[in-house]
């Protein structure tokens, strides 16, 4: 069984105003930012590690194996350790959903393409910058190219996946048949009498 480990890490950076910077005024924004701020903040996160869990293990033919540990290390980075991706898939990026079925509706959430890997010692990963950890429960390795998610570290517990509609169960179903019908019938009672 796979340890998960989660703290709660929370607090405010210092000053960060770049030196030359004339008292009162602010530096222009980066790009890639809102006024020189991020969505994510580096102090305030969890502390998450989970295993990454192999979906698929097969691309064009050739087996491909997907293992390692996912630890968010701050509020906008998140590391793999030991992360093996043999046979990586071409364009592959991390996408972040609120649910762990493979096709879930998901964004990506770190900009840096995914390659091959071999029992890596740890790869690090920055958010976009919109991003936060907060917008997503899992984290898929999914290669935009094979539409296709190929590993996935569970980061959170995930809502119920939500319901699908199909049909209403069979005594709704006549109890909605013989509403109308009643309906219907003193529609056309009504009609008779005005005549």
């Amino acid at each position: 069984m796979a340890q998960v480990v989660t703290e709660t890490v929370s607090g405010k950076i210092p000053s960060t105003t770049p030196p030359g910077t004339p008292p009162g005024t602010t530096p222009s924004p980066k790009p890639g930012t809102t006024n020189g701020t991020t969505l994510c903040s580096v102090s305030d996160y969890t502390i998450v590690t989970v295993p990454l869990q192999q979906l698929k293990n097969n691309f064009r033919g050739l087996n491909v194996t997907v293992s390692g540990t996912v630890s968010i290390i701050d509020g906008c980075t998140f590391e793999v350790t030991g992360f093996t991706y043999s046979f990586a898939a071409t364009g592959t990026y991390w996408f972040g959903s609120n649910y762990t079925d493979p096709n879930a509706e998901a964004m990506l959430v770190s900009p840096t393409p995914v390659g091959q890997y071999q029992s890596a010692q740890s790869i690090k990963f920055k958010l976009t910058p919109s991003i936060t950890f907060n917008d997503f429960n899992v984290l898929n390795l999914y290669s935009i190219d094979e539409k296709a998610v190929f590993g996935q570290a569970v980061l959170k517990q995930s809502p119920p996946e939500p319901e699908t509609f199909n049909e209403p169960p069979k005594s709704l179903s006549n109890k909605l048949s013989f509403d109308l019908t009643k309906i219907f019938v003193s529609f056309l009672l009504s009609y008779i009498w005005i005549m």
